[in-house]
């Protein structure tokens, strides 16, 4: 049985995991890592060929998209800022790689996290992300769950508040957080949430969207990364169908 917002949670704490990345995929037990990065404009490989940036042994570029355009990169393939760079390795060879996608935080460490909304995607990811020893607070509006989700999760802070008030987020600080994750029950909320938290200067936002369509807007806006249950569960499913495939041949 495929459980959707624990997939998604998992998910979503792998990018947090990586904070480069717009998405992580494991395969092999999680010995191989897919992911995805964005090429920034003053990284080490932007304006490189891939022969000159595939400094790694243990990596492979799998693919390149350049807006509308994919591109099977090949030795003389040259790598622009802005385009979306997929590559396939150990998790530490792709950690060490994606500190020359981005300015340096491809390497930084996520000490603190938000997390907004106590639904189970919410919940999910604090508890998995206070089990890796970061601090967490969550901020949740309801009095009942927030104090549920207090005594489920002491090591969580929980603040009962609106995280869409402005006030807040000054008061609180949540401008110093190295990465806020909106889990709220609507997509408009998380929308607000997540840029709301860019703002005030939250280093990384990450919005739960229910509707896959919206995805491209969260990212163009100023979300940085947004996750959808749906596709996320589509990609599992793929991805066992493509295990078992690969067993019967064996």
């Amino acid at each position: 049985m495929v459980c959707t917002n624990l997939l998604a949670a998992e998910e979503i704490v792998r990018v947090v995991g990586l904070p480069a990345a717009r998405d992580v995929e494991p395969f092999a037990s999680g010995c191989v890592q897919m992911a995805e990065f964005e090429v920034v404009e003053d990284c080490q490989i932007a304006d490189r060929t891939v022969r000159e940036a595939d400094v790694f042994d243990a990596l492979t570029f799998v693919g390149l998209f350049r807006g509308e355009q994919v591109v099977i990169p090949r030795g003389d393939t040259v790598i622009e800022a802005g385009d979306r760079l997929v590559v396939v390795g150990p998790p530490a060879t792709v950690r060490q790689f994606a500190g020359s996608v981005s300015s340096g935080e491809g390497q930084r460490t996520v000490e603190d996290a938000v997390v907004v909304g106590g639904s189970e995607i919410g919940v999910h990811v604090a508890e998995m992300l206070a089990n890796r020893g970061i601090d967490v607070r969550m901020i949740e509006h309801d009095r009942d769950r927030a104090r549920q989700i207090a005594e489920d999760l002491p090591s969580v802070v929980v603040l009962e508040s609106d995280a869409t008030d402005p006030a807040l987020l000054e008061r609180e600080r949540i401008g110093d957080a190295d990465v806020l994750v909106s889990a709220l029950a609507s997509d408009e909320r998380n929308l607000l949430a997540s840029l709301l938290a860019k703002r005030v200067g939250v280093s990384r936002a990450i919005a739960v969207v229910d509707a896959y369509r919206y995805i491209e807007v969260f990212e163009t806006v100023g979300v940085d990364v947004a996750v959808s249950p749906r596709r996320v569960v589509a990609e599992e499913i793929a991805r066992l169908t493509r295990e078992g495939s690969a067993e019967n041949v064996a």
